[in-house]
Parts: structure tokens; sequence; C-alpha cells
């Protein structure tokens, strides 16, 4: 390359065919070397000079133009450009030549390759068969020319899902080309891009383990011939990570992607299509392990090069922005991950219409993330949405419809219900995922749980009851053991545990309304121990139920328990979140309570004192909620005796609910006005 390089400084100044034949082949020089920016330059130089010597069309302007063709198409995926290129090149052949030779099959060949890109169906036979029929004519019906021209039809079936012909069409090259060997009498490579080929159609039927053996075979083939450091042996490598995620086999497919990552960053640089492409595998890979911090900045890395070398509005911009998404939805990062999903949905919608699965997808996970932020319409809209398309796609009875049913069961209410009821919805999803997954499928556990709170919001306390324990059965069955590390790495497993946490808390919670104190008390403490596995760090959730494990216990007359197990839950949540916070200030209230059943008055009104203060200090002095902690200081006083004490405090209280604008016909003053009266009659007791 440096003498070519050369060799073009000292000619730079005599514009003649000579140069012009020079940058040629320095340009196809740079071609096979992937320097496609060098490569594009030394043709359009070289068109100019041979343009302006020998005119618009010659032989000469042909060549390059079908070269400049070949890096549009090969390097650039320009299309459109490599399509104006090749047909400019045939049009100047097929005027000057009497005879079609090999170079017009080839701009054929590579003009159905593009037409076939180009989605123009009518198109794309028509130049694979000329191809075909002019390698016949000039007596070469084996040739490279016609086998490419195959394999084309066969890549042009398999864009249009139709698998089948493609294997038939690749089988004929295949048996041409194992029919030829090396100096080492050794199966050559082109045998293994067949097989390549043929994986993929394989893919496409479902037949994934067939595929993986074909790029096996493929990869060892690689190996041989071309060595590691060659983009067949990398395209190898990527099409296997592919599959082995597919299949549910992560670390195959995190070795194999990792393996193509560093041959494609090697040869094609950081910033390339198929070095985007493999980002992108890895990415996927990384957020299947629950590896999110290194998924993030390989999902990146795959959209920076997608939205540069194919467009903002390219399918794979959308794919990336929806495996972002997903990573900030897992993150809770709600705002993040429906600006993901709205752009993803904006693409899509522009590429497959508003009717499409793909769309679908988009809007079921957008409606999820509105609905996590609290906006509740937007989210019953976009599962809607969702599920008209996945319905009238995939018909009534699809598992996709279920999981749409179920995720608008959820997000619905009085208000923004429209035209669907959360009792129907999750009644439907089960017959669904009853049909499509069995009896005793989790989906369904999840399903019986939700309609257990609806049965428990209608008092309908039986039906509620049974709901609850069918779930929590399944769960059982399905989650008998408690929850690795390991199985947690899964996002989709450490989903299904924290349904069955919320499921037992909400089973818990009617127990605990029902007045089934000891049945609630221990299943309160069975979603203690489960979140304590899958959300450990998670203290302020563990918190809050330990919280209603004390209440059980004061209501079982059990306030020494209680007592101790609030005192530890305080100090939790000083550390957690400071002593100045609400939750703290609630605590402090609860601990009073149980010390006033301990007759322990003294220490309930040091309590309510300290419940006084936070509240004073994040909520104001003339709040509600600082009148009735004063209220209730007064109510512990009156019950120590100290009734003079406990009548100015309610004054106190008086004056706080008045300046917050409650009136004398409002139940808290009567309250507070019964209360004084009470301990005045109390004193005349005493006094007389």
């Amino acid at each position: 390359m440096n003498m070519c390089e050369q060799a073009l400084q000292i000619r730079r100044h005599q514009e003649n065919l000579a140069l012009a034949a020079l940058l040629n082949f320095s340009g196809e020089l740079y071609t096979r070397c992937n320097n496609s920016d060098e490569a594009e330059r030394c043709f359009r130089e070289c068109i100019r000079i041979r343009k302006l010597i020998s005119g618009d069309d010659s032989l000469e302007v042909a060549q390059a133009l079908y070269n400049l063709g070949y890096v549009h198409e090969t390097f650039r995926k320009d299309f459109r450009r490599a399509l104006r290129c090749y047909e400019e090149s045939l049009r100047i052949r097929l005027d000057l030549m009497e005879d079609l030779d090999e170079e017009c099959a080839r701009c054929y060949l590579h003009l159905g390759t593009v037409h076939s890109n180009l989605h123009s169906d009518n198109k794309v036979f028509f130049c694979f068969k000329k191809a075909i029929a002019i390698s016949h004519e000039i007596d070469s019906p084996d040739s490279i020319i016609v086998e490419d021209s195959i394999i084309g039809q066969g890549h042009t079936f398999l864009a249009r899902d139709k698998a089948v012909e493609a294997l038939v069409q690749y089988e004929r090259p295949r048996n041409l080309r194992q029919g030829r060997r090396n100096s080492n009498d050794e199966i050559t490579k082109e045998v293994a891009d067949i097989q390549v080929f043929e994986a993929n159609a394989l893919i496409k039927l479902s037949r994934q383990r067939e595929a993986l053996s074909k790029l096996v075979q493929a990869l060892d083939v690689y190996k041989k011939t071309v060595g590691m450091n060659h983009l067949g042996t990398g395209g190898a490598f990527q099409r296997l990570s592919e599959v082995h995620l597919e299949m549910g086999e992560n670390q195959e497919a995190l070795f194999c992607a990792q393996q193509a990552l560093n041959i494609r960053k090697t040869l094609l640089g950081k910033h390339d299509d198929a070095t985007g492409d493999t980002y992108f595998v890895l990415g996927k890979i990384f957020f299947k392990r629950a590896d999110l911090s290194t998924a993030a900045p390989c999902l990146e890395a795959a959209l920076e090069t997608f939205r540069h070398r194919r467009g903002p509005t390219h399918a794979s911009v959308a794919n990336a922005m929806y495996c972002l998404g997903c990573i900030h939805e897992c993150r809770k990062e709600w705002d993040e991950a429906i600006a993901c999903f709205q752009e993803a949905l904006t693409v899509r919608q522009k590429i497959h219409g508003r009717d499409h699965l793909l769309v679908a997808d988009v809007l079921f996970k957008l409606g999820k993330s509105h609905k996590n932020r609290g906006e509740s319409e937007l989210g019953s809209d976009c599962l809607s949405e969702c599920l008209r398309i996945r319905t009238n796609s995939k018909g009534q009875d699809d598992v996709c419809v279920a999981d749409a049913l179920f995720e608008l069961g959820g997000i619905l209410s009085p208000q923004v219900s429209g035209n669907f009821d959360p009792f129907q919805c999750y009644v439907d999803a089960i017959r669904i995922y009853r049909k499509s997954l069995g009896e005793s499928h989790i989906h369904i556990a999840k399903c019986l749980a939700r309609l257990g709170g609806i049965m428990q919001s209608k008092n309908n306390i039986e039906k509620a009851g049974s709901c609850y324990e069918k779930a929590i059965a399944i769960f059982e069955v399905k989650l008998h053991a408690a929850p690795t590390c390991e199985k947690l790495k899964d996002y989709r497993v450490e989903r299904d545990y924290e349904a069955y946490s919320e499921a037992l808390l909400d089973w818990a919670t009617f127990l605990d309304n029902i007045g089934r104190n000891d049945a609630a008390l221990k299943i309160y403490r069975r979603v203690v121990t489960l979140l304590r596995s899958i959300r450990g760090k998670d203290k302020e959730a563990i918190d809050n139920i330990l919280f209603r494990i004390a209440g059980v216990l004061g209501r079982q007359n059990r306030p020494t328990e209680a007592l101790q197990l609030l005192q530890k839950v305080k100090e939790s949540r000083i550390t957690a979140v400071g002593e100045h916070h609400p939750s703290v200030a609630d605590l402090y209230y609860a601990i009073s309570e149980l010390l006033e059943k301990k007759q322990d008055y003294e220490s309930a009104i040091m309590s309510l004192e300290d419940c006084l203060r936070i509240r004073r200090a994040i909520i104001g002095r003339f709040s509600e909620e600082v009148a009735a902690t004063i209220l209730q200081i007064g109510v512990v006083q009156s019950q120590a005796a100290a009734f003079e004490e406990a009548i100015h405090t309610w004054d106190e209280a008086l004056t706080i609910y008045k300046r917050a604008g409650f009136q004398e016909d409002d139940v808290a003053i009567f309250n507070v006005r019964e209360y004084q009266e009470n301990a005045r009659h109390m004193l005349e007791l005493l006094n007389s």
C-alpha cells in the first residue's frame, strides 16, 4: 500500500489515464483492506479523470462505477447509491458491447442483491436470473456468479420469511462448493459461508439445534482456512452468540460475542455496522445476566453506531432504544425508560405502521412505565392499544394477549377503566394462561392474587380468601426453594419472587383485617424472610412489614415484644433516612401507644413529644397532624390522671385545629371538647 501511495504522490500533478488506473488499483487495494473511506475517494477521483479524458461512456468508467457501487453496497449499506452506480455501469456496458460478458453478469448479480435490500421484489429475481442466463451463455454454468445468484435468491426468500424455499436455493451452491478443495484437499471457506446462510434459515424455522450444528461446522472451516482474524470467523461467532442467547445459554453466548467483537474491532474498527451489531448482542446478553452496568454501555455504543451509520429512523436504532428502555425499567428510572420507549415507538410505527406486533411490544413497556410513574390514563391508553394489536394479530387466546390483559387490569380504576373491567381482565387472562400454559403456571398465581384484592375491596371475604389461598399454593409449588443470588441474576425470576412476596403481603393484610391475628403474623414473617432474600438492601420495605408485625403483637396483648420490635425499626429508619422523616414520627407515635398500653405514661408522653417535634419541623406548627399529636398527648395525660394538664394541652390542640381551618361543628373539635368535658367531670369527682 505504501508503494501505491508513493506512486500516487508522484503522479498527482499528471491527470492522465495512467493516474486514473493507479487510483482504481489503489481503490481496489483499500477495498480489500476494508478502508472504505479511502477506497471511495480513489474511485471517485478515478471516475472524474476517466470521464474528463475518455468521455462519460467508456468501459474504464463502467469498471470504476462498479467498484464504487461495491463500496456503497458492502461498507456503507447505502443501497440507493449502489443501485445508481451499478445501473450506470451496466448501461455503459450494454451500449458499448455486442455480446454480454462476465462483467455484465456480475453487475446483474449485484443489482439483484441491492434490489433485495431495497425490497424491490419484482426486480430482484429478474436480475439474479439474468446473471445466471448470461453465465450459461458464456459457458460458465457452474461459475461463482451463478452460485452467488442462486444464493442471492435464497437470501431474498429468507428476507421474505420463506425459509424452506431459501434452504432449497442454498443446497445446490453448497454441493458445488463442497466438490472444490484447496491445495490441502480441505473444504474451502466458501462452504462455510453457505453453512452460515443455511443456519440463518434454520433459525427462522425454529430449528435452533440444527442451526447451532451448522454454525459450529462453519466456524471450524473458517478457523482452518482463513484463521481467527477474519470477518467470516467473526460473523460465525456473531451468529453463534445470537443462537445461544435465544436458547438461554448465556455463558456460551457471551464467549462467542466477545470473540466476534475482538475480531470485528480489529478488522473494521469500533464504529463499523458489524461491530455495532456485536455490541448490541453483548448488551442483550449482559441484560439477561442482570449485569445492567455492563449492558448499558454496550447498547449505547451500538446505538451511536446505528444512528451514525444507518440513520435515526433505522430499525436497529429502535431495537437499541427498546433494550435501553428495558434497562431503565429494571432500575425504576421511569423518565428515562419512557423517553427510550417513546423513541422506539416512533421509529417502529414509521417503519412497520401502527398495527405491527413490534409496535405492540413497545406500547406494552411504555404502558407499564407510565403506570409506574403514576400516569394511569397514559398507561391505560398504551396497554389498550397494545391489547388491540395483539388480539388482531395473534387471536384472543395467545399468551401475549393475556400479558396485556394482566397489566391492563392492574392499571384500571373507576376513573380510567374505559371499556375494560379489571375483574374481567384477570378472568380472561387466567382462561388464556390455563389453555396455553397449564393449570399451575405462575402467571395464574399473579392473576389470582389480584382477584383476591378485588374481592376484598368488595367485602366478599370468602372469595377473597379462596383466591389468595389458590395463588399462594401455586407460588409455593413453583418457587418452593428460597431464591439464590445466582437465580436472582435473571430479572424474570426476581420479578416472580417479588410477585410472590406481594401476594403474601396482600394475603397477610387480608387476614389481619378480618382479625385472624395468628395467621397474619405467620404470613407477615414469611414476607420478611422472602424480602430479605430478594431485596436485602431495601430496608424500608422490610421495616414496613416489621411495623405491621408490631401492630399484630400489640393487638395480641404482647406489648413488650411489639415495643422491642418497633425500637429496632426506629433505629433502622433513623440510620436510613435521618430522624426528621415522617416514617420516624409515625414510629414514635406507635411506640407511645404501646407504652400507654403498658401504663408507662411518662415514657409514652416523651415518645409523643419526639413525634410532635419531628412533625412540627417537617409539616409546620399549625397542621392537622400536629394538632392530632397534641390531642393524643392530652389523652395520655388524662390516662395518668393529670386532668388539668390534659385540659390545657387540649386547648392548644383546639387553637391549632382552628388555625388549620376546622370549624366548631367538625368531628375533631367536637372530640376535643368532649375530652375536656370528661376531664372536668373527673376533676369535680376527685375534688368532691
